[in-house]
């Protein structure tokens, strides 16, 4: 049986973004926490211990994390935003779904704010916050993401590519291909 648990609001920065590796960190020891709490399975199948963790509310749906992911490996997880349905057809973004949806952007924002709110997001920064600093105005065409909810994905995309290859660059290669995909527009 799932379980759903509600954190959204609770995996924060307390802090102004530095992008620091202790602001990361801060918020993979975060997540490691919540995690940390979760019953062990007592087999495969329905004997496997299964979460959802609903961790953003967004106009286009929720941002839900579905554990474990399909390979198992430690805290690593799967993100969806329920209610969207992305290219596959299925809830859960790829990197090249973000890419798109960001793309969509560049016509209503210029290529310098969208990297900048790419940037605050890439950091730690709270999306709300980089949508009010920078006064942005999204108003989405039909099909279109809000900006918000693509960037509270990508927030989380972030995250898990800390949690799965934190010895490695996941992070800065993600944010390397999206920089790469908005310029090439």
């Amino acid at each position: 049986m799932d379980k759903v648990l509600n954190i959204a609001g609770m995996v924060r920065l307390p802090w102004e973004p530095s992008g620091s590796v202790k602001d990361r960190n801060f918020l993979r020891k975060l997540v490691f926490t919540i995690f940390s709490e979760e019953e062990p399975g007592t087999g495969g199948g329905k004997k496997a211990s299964r979460y959802r963790y609903v961790a953003e509310e967004t106009p286009a749906g929720k941002v839900v994390l579905i554990r474990p992911a399909h390979l198992k490996k430690g805290f690593d997880f799967v993100i969806h935003l329920e209610g969207w349905r992305f290219k596959s057809g299925k809830s859960n973004p790829k990197h090249e779904d973000i890419a798109v949806e960001l793309k969509k952007k560049l016509s209503k924002l210029k290529n310098e704010e969208l990297i900048q709110a790419l940037e605050w997001v890439f950091k730690g920064g709270e999306p709300e916050e980089i949508i009010s600093k920078l006064s942005i105005q999204d108003a989405p065409a039909e099909g279109e993401l809000p900006l918000i909810s693509i960037l509270k994905v990508l927030k989380w995309m972030f995250i898990e590519q800390d949690i799965r290859d934190w010895n490695y660059s996941g992070r800065k290669m993600l944010m390397d291909y999206l920089k790469k995909e908005i310029s090439n527009s």
